[in-house]
């Protein structure tokens, strides 16, 4: 019920040498950097695991902010070129850029590998959502971890967006709508799992009713936001079936709650919105490819016909209550904390800061030899960012067969990837 999103990928990981920037004694600072770019991208390419991912983000991230302080007053030897391959769009090609300086490209750089960290985040919650293989019923336990995995990626995604300051949507990972819709997808990821937990201890029907409600109200607009957006069609699919069918549930557990109190034809009139949900939900899941998705619905779309369709026949063979013309809205209840707009980033991560590993003098260590004007040139505090280690591992779990990242990126999207494309990518060339 979370389906991932196809990562970027360094395009130029192998030709791409950072100490070719910089004559300095402390050169085996860049050549780490080298190395540590290139290992990033060998984990994306073999996608190993995410936490294996996240940690070299971090890593790479925190490098890129020191170099990024070095650069404000150390000039570069070459330009700083990086070429990033989208995962969204395999066939985009953006020529260099003679605009963007050293310090913007390299805020180019952290932010694309802020979005694979996201992106990371969001599998690491797909593999965790655990569905039973044969009953296709959603297990809660740990999802309320899930639920938290899902928090981060929300931030990671909006702190995305934030760092594009006068960036241009040359690929869609650098697309401020795209950006947008991602975070809400995430947050929605995080708002059925909060549903899921609260249904599994049989709280209030009215309370449940309204936290079902949420998830179709925040499907609503993560389909306006992310339709016509190429490669992410699969996660169209995937709101435009589960906010109908969590309106279904919440239509129905308002039935049952009515009928518990022996209102049978309030209770008619909810089981019949249900019914009239349940249609949308199963017409909308002929566009669903993925094996366990289609499962998980088809058997939660069951339990709300059984019931739905018993309440009405009783009502309708015994007690001859008729429904209401009108009926209430259900207001929709959050139980997860949505990201807030506009928050400065440094304060948004906080929870994933940790130190510099080096400082910027140590790449230059005859600093006061060099002579340069200062241009005021400087990496926004929109796109200088301190992460930290995500170095926490989670107990394993057992994850749906064949439902392993490789295969849902490949069922979601219509095709197979035995790795990452090998044409499009995204090229900035600043002069300074």
């Amino acid at each position: 019920m979370i389906l991932p999103v196809q990562p970027p990928s360094i395009g130029d990981a192998a030709l791409f040498k950072f100490e070719t920037l910089i004559d300095s004694p402390a050169a085996i600072k860049l050549r780490a950097m080298t190395s540590l770019r290139s290992e990033l991208n060998s984990h994306l390419v073999n996608r190993h695991p995410p936490s294996d991912v996240q940690n070299a983000c971090v890593d790479y991230i925190n490098d890129l902010l020191a170099l990024a302080e070095v650069s404000k007053t150390v000039p570069f030897k070459r330009k700083y070129t990086i070429r990033w391959r989208s995962g969204l769009t395999p066939e985009v090609v953006v020529e260099p850029s003679e605009e963007k300086t050293s310090t913007q490209a390299i805020g180019i750089d952290v932010t694309m590998t802020l979005f694979v960290y996201a992106c990371s985040l969001l599998e690491q919650a797909a593999q965790r959502f655990v569905v039973d293989s044969r009953s296709g019923e959603i297990l809660t336990t740990g999802l309320d971890e899930v639920a938290k995995i899902c928090s981060k990626a929300s931030t990671a995604f909006q702190t995305c967006r934030d760092t594009l300051t006068t960036m241009t949507a040359a690929i869609p990972e650098l697309d401020p709508r795209v950006l947008g819709g991602l975070c809400s997808y995430s947050h929605l990821c995080g708002q059925i799992c909060a549903f899921e937990l609260a249904a599994n201890r049989s709280g209030s029907k009215n309370l449940l009713a309204k936290l079902a409600m949420q998830v179709d109200a925040d499907a609503r607009p993560v389909q306006q936001t992310l339709k016509g957006s190429d490669g992410l069609g699969h996660l169209i699919n995937h709101v435009t079936v589960i906010g109908p069918m969590y309106r279904a549930r919440a239509n129905t557990l308002m039935a049952s709650a009515e009928f518990e109190v022996e209102h049978f034809g309030v209770a008619n009139a909810w089981a019949d919105r249900a019914m009239s949900a349940v249609k949308e939900t199963e017409a909308a899941l002929q566009q669903v490819t993925v094996p366990h998705m289609r499962l998980t619905v088809e058997t939660i779309v069951s339990k709300v016909k059984v019931e739905c369709e018993k309440i009405i026949k009783e009502n309708r063979m015994v007690y001859f209550e008729p429904p209401p013309k009108e009926m209430p809205s259900i207001v929709p209840v959050s139980a997860i904390k949505r990201t807030p707009p506009g928050v400065p980033v440094r304060e948004l991560l906080q929870l994933y800061k940790t130190p510099v590993p080096f400082t910027p003098e140590e790449f230059v260590l005859h600093r006061p030899n060099v002579s340069m004007s200062s241009s005021g040139d400087s990496v926004s505090d929109k796109s200088i960012q301190q992460l930290s280690s995500t170095s926490e591992t989670l107990p394993p779990v057992q994850i749906f067969p064949n439902a392993s990242s490789a295969a849902m990126y490949a069922s979601a999207n219509g095709n197979s990837h035995s790795g990452h494309p090998t044409t499009g990518a995204v090229q900035t060339t600043p002069t300074r």
